[in-house]
């Protein structure tokens, strides 16, 4: 159980509240999402001294993506996220080693709401009693998680996008909202796949939809590229819809502190396309001068010490390399529409005179592997590329321009919000508040974070266990094979040192770390 401590006291006493604050009028569309013109006009001073909130998730977004540079039309060579990154990275902290040590949907997107392991929180798969949208009403995580214990505090809750998978069915669209949701505008297609149009949304319980083309095609049936403001044609693409949504939330309510979480689906590969996301038409076609990224373990030369799902895979070939450009290139572009959410979030927060007041998070559920280890596209690994994503924060206590090396994961976002907010869980809680990490962001902890992949079944080849420390990552398969990364040294993973005799007692040490990690909950997970 999660109590607020000494420093979420200290740090509301050091909250800045402005006044004078300007709010924005927007119309909306039939189905209720709204445009993106709007009349300004005066709001009610907000007199809470409590921080609001606004996490920003996606959906499959590698650091090494969200950290990268592209190339457009114009052969410019610009950052893949120019906005996120000068309105959240640069104006508050970087943390470098957030992992999500369960690279996969549903497990890793309970975890965030519920500061627990996939094993304690129970949510393992992405469908089946044990798994998705059905798991997770099933078990008491779907009771007792972040929102619940928010709005019990006196919070105002929103969510927007994406939830888990399997929540809504075709055929079948889900009309319940979960427990601590005050507003829920939630895309309500079968959850394991994603659409850019022709989706269906659960608007407060009830259905909208289809939204956009369900036909559309690379170059037709889409958005026409100048739709939104100025134009008075609506925009039907998914980011667009859900994130004026959310932006309409944070202009049109300003009475109680807010928890607005904005989980847009960008750039998992659309399901109803071919291996690639969908971009916005004004967007289609930005990066195709941008050549694939090639980091340290493309197409890895010599994988005779990988364990057998990765010694079985051939060198990349053209058609590998074509694929993988492709997607590459329309995900930098499908990606520039987060990044103008992003910038209408902090606009919206910024007129409203919430900003000072708001912790504005940035993350993804898992990374994503583009040709490492020869791997041509994946996640269910335990690699550096698949669970190590971007999490960056600004709010009202963070200095900007910092950066930590200390080890934190997505079960430690959840005690952190409600280290800051002063509420407390009704559940154990595995992770552990973030706080100080930027109140001396130099400072590296002796930690180690339990790696599962759920999933599988335990003697599955593919199914893996293990543990990440500062140092080392060691992993075992389940047909017991093992890797061990030293990663202070060897971050791309290139040289597995599980048979070198040197490293006998940090493969002990390392093991005794993973089976303690296996059986704990609560602050014994620490």
């Amino acid at each position: 159980m999660v109590r607020p401590g000494n420093t979420s006291r200290i740090i509301r006493k050091r909250t800045i509240i402005t006044g004078g604050m300007a709010a924005c009028l927007l119309t909306t569309v039939a189905i209720g999402t709204p445009t993106r013109s709007h009349v300004a006009q005066a709001a009610p001073r907000i007199e809470s001294d409590r921080p609001n909130f606004l996490v920003i998730q996606t959906d499959d977004l590698a650091k090494d993506l969200f950290d990268g540079h592209w190339t457009n039309r114009r052969s410019h060579r610009r950052l893949v996220m120019p906005k996120t990154q000068k309105l959240v990275a640069d104006a508050g902290i970087r943390f470098d080693n957030y992992l999500t040590p369960d690279p996969f949907c549903a497990p890793s997107r309970v975890s965030l709401l519920s500061g627990r392991y996939a094993h304690n929180h129970g949510v393992l798969k992405l469908d089946g009693s044990k798994g998705g949208w059905t798991g997770f009403r099933s078990q008491v995580v779907g009771q007792e998680n972040l929102p619940v214990w928010l709005k019990r505090g006196g919070y105002r809750t929103s969510h927007f996008g994406k939830f888990i998978n399997h929540y809504g069915e075709s055929g079948s669209p889900e009309t319940a909202v979960p427990p601590g949701w005050d507003r829920w505008f939630t895309q309500n297609t079968d959850g394991s796949n994603r659409a850019a149009y022709g989706y269906f949304l659960n608007v407060d319980g009830s259905t909208r939809g289809p939204i956009g083309a369900e036909d559309y095609r690379p170059w037709s049936r889409k958005d026409p590229p100048n739709c939104g403001a100025p134009s008075p044609q609506t925009c039907n693409y998914n980011t667009d819809v859900v994130a004026d949504a959310a932006v309409q939330e944070i202009r049109e309510h300003s009475q109680a502190p807010q928890y607005i979480q904005l989980d847009l689906q960008t750039p998992h590969v659309d399901n109803f396309k071919p291996r690639a996301p969908e971009p916005a038409t004004k967007y289609y076609g930005a990066a195709n001068r941008s050549h694939l990224p090639r980091s340290a373990g493309f197409d890895e030369k010599n994988v005779s010490d990988k364990p057998w799902g990765i010694r079985r895979l051939r060198p990349l070939n053209s058609s590998n390399r074509k694929i993988l450009r492709r997607e590459y290139r329309r995900s930098v572009e499908a990606l520039q529409s987060v990044d103008d959410a992003v910038e209408r979030a902090i606009a919206a927060l910024r007129d409203t005179g919430k900003l000072d007041n708001t912790y504005v998070f940035f993350t993804s559920d898992e990374g994503y592997l583009r040709g490492q280890h020869r791997i041509s596209r994946g996640k269910l690994y335990p690699y550096e590329q698949a669970i190590n994503v971007p999490f960056v924060v600004r709010g009202p206590t963070i200095e900007p321009g910092t950066e930590s090396r200390a080890l934190v994961a997505n079960q430690d976002f959840a005690p952190t919000v409600l280290d800051l907010a002063g509420a407390t869980s009704q559940a154990p809680v595995d992770g552990q508040s973030m706080v100080s990490r930027w109140v001396t962001p130099s400072a590296v902890a002796n930690r180690a974070i339990l790696l599962s992949s759920n999933h599988y079944r335990k003697r599955n080849r593919r199914h893996f266990e293990g543990v990440r420390t500062n140092k080392y990552k060691f992993v075992r398969y389940g047909d017991g094979e093992k890797e061990l990364y030293r990663e202070s040294r060897d971050p791309a993973e290139l040289r597995n040192l599980i048979d070198r005799h040197r490293y006998r007692r940090v493969r002990k040490r390392l093991s005794g770390k993973m089976r303690r990690l296996k059986r704990c909950s609560g602050p014994a997970c620490g």
